[in-house]
């Protein structure tokens, strides 16, 4: 048995006690990026439509196209989450990339966020209420300022930083530091089992998988459906509408 085997392995063996204790582990699914029906979106999209899960959908608002809103509109199971405005990067020297760094006057952060919020709900008939910062990166003031502008949840890569509506992926499928391509099954699988582990011991709030349907080589893809294909089968595996992952009373999602 290879090492990718044997996480994988301790990865169903923590789904099976979770199954035989009577409940089930969490899981939240978001992809980032899209802004137009592609080849890479509909491979993503008849992935989880084959086996009727939920997913998250990080739009960005700006470049975000009419065919998008039409394409999503009979995808009830589809969430659309606010990307940032333009997927911009506005850091300084020594910054993280972010589109709204903590060197960025809050105003203007604030009325980027506003902007993009108007733009997708001119496009989507109910985008939920929860922003995915670019790059995973938003300066504290901008992150705590956001429920009043009626966004209540929000996404990025890591463990939570204690704000409410706050669900974060734990693991991102694409090396973006170095080869910028799969991370490989037994990083992926290792991630995975660990966060398990962890709900088993107690802690709470569900795993996120974040992937990048334009950026996906084949071991991404070969990973994501293999994943999907076991979480949908699982007893100790359960996927909640996105709204309900982020406390919401909606279940809006792409479209009508």
């Amino acid at each position: 048995m290879t090492k990718a085997e044997d996480e994988k392995s301790r990865f169903v063996e923590a789904l099976d006690k979770a199954a035989n204790e009577g409940c089930a582990i969490s899981f939240f699914w978001r992809d980032d990026d899209a802004t137009e029906p592609t080849d890479e979106l509909d491979r993503l999209l008849a992935l989880f439509a084959e086996e009727e899960l939920p997913l998250g959908l990080a739009v960005i608002p700006e470049p975000a196209s009419p065919e998008l809103a039409e394409r999503l509109k009979h995808l009830p199971g589809v969430a659309v989450l606010q990307h940032g405005l333009a997927h911009r990067d506005h850091s300084h020297e020594g910054e993280k990339k972010s589109e709204f760094p903590a060197s960025r006057d809050l105003r203007r952060c604030l009325t980027d966020i506003e902007l993009g919020r108007e733009r997708l709900h001119a496009l989507f008939s109910s985008p939920l209420p929860v922003f995915v910062p670019p790059w995973n990166n938003i300066a504290d003031a901008v992150a705590e300022a956001l429920p009043s502008l009626g966004i209540f949840g929000l996404s990025r890569l890591g463990r939570s930083r204690g704000l409410a509506g706050e669900r974060n992926a734990h693991l991102d499928v694409i090396e973006w530091r170095t080869t910028r391509a799969f991370i490989g099954r037994e990083v992926a699988w290792r991630c995975l089992a660990d966060e398990a582990q962890k709900r088993l011991a107690g802690e709470e709030g569900p795993i996120g998988i974040l992937t990048h349907h334009l950026a996906h080589d084949d071991g991404c893809w070969d990973f994501s459906a293999e994943l999907v294909e076991l979480l949908c089968d699982h007893r100790g595996a359960a996927m909640p509408p996105v709204a309900d992952i982020f406390g919401l009373a909606t279940s809006g999602g792409g479209g009508d």
